[in-house]
């Protein structure tokens, strides 16, 4: 049997530079840069996880995920999740890209969705579940 492990989330983006900047105020940083004519990829890495940005030179300018967390219409990546010890202080870091106050999710855990430059969501998480 193979064993599978986490790799990383790929994410399509209209602003390299503002997306690298909002990426390193969650801990990422620049580990790799590819660049052709036609796409600049850079990996982000924080910890174990490894985010793949990818910004296209004729890109369509257009957010196609939206912000609404309330719904599950979206097909495909619906959020990534990062791991935090204390959620109220997160929140607080945070407040000024959360679409939701901090809440008890049907999962037992504290969470609060925040989003990327290009509307992308990331879930905030304080877990003590220990099922990792």
């Amino acid at each position: 049997m193979v064993l599978y492990n986490n790799h990383h989330v790929s994410i399509n983006v209209t602003d390299l530079d503002k997306s690298i900047r909002f990426y390193k105020i969650l801990g990422f940083a620049e580990r790799y840069r590819y660049a052709d004519d036609s796409v600049t990829i850079v990996h982000l890495l924080s910890q174990s996880l490894l985010v793949e940005l990818f910004h296209y030179s004729n890109a369509p300018l257009t957010k196609s995920i939206s912000n609404d967390v309330e719904h599950g219409d979206i097909i495909g990546i619906e959020h990534f999740s990062l791991q935090v010890d204390d959620i109220q202080e997160a929140f607080k870091e945070l407040k000024q890209f959360s679409v939701c106050n901090v809440s008890k999710g049907r999962t037992g855990i504290d969470y609060f969705f925040i989003v990327d430059p290009d509307g992308n969501r990331i879930e905030i998480v304080k877990d003590t579940r220990l099922l990792l």
